[in-house]
């Protein structure tokens, strides 16, 4: 959902905040524009205790 939201809005977010934002969230919203794990129907999520991923299809 969240890559759904920056697709839709991320341009007009970043017109309006991109000389405000560090270089580390500025790439942290493109990396999230241009995933393609949720479209090709993966959900990769991260284990609160051992910090280990996992990819469910």
């Amino acid at each position: 959902m969240l890559d759904k939201i920056f697709r839709t809005y991320g341009r007009e977010y970043l017109g309006l905040f991109q000389n405000r934002m560090s270089d580390e969230q500025f790439n942290t919203i493109h990396a999230i524009q241009i995933c393609k794990t949720n479209s090709a129907g993966v959900t990769t999520c991260k284990c609160d205790k051992c910090g280990k991923f996992k990819n469910f299809s």
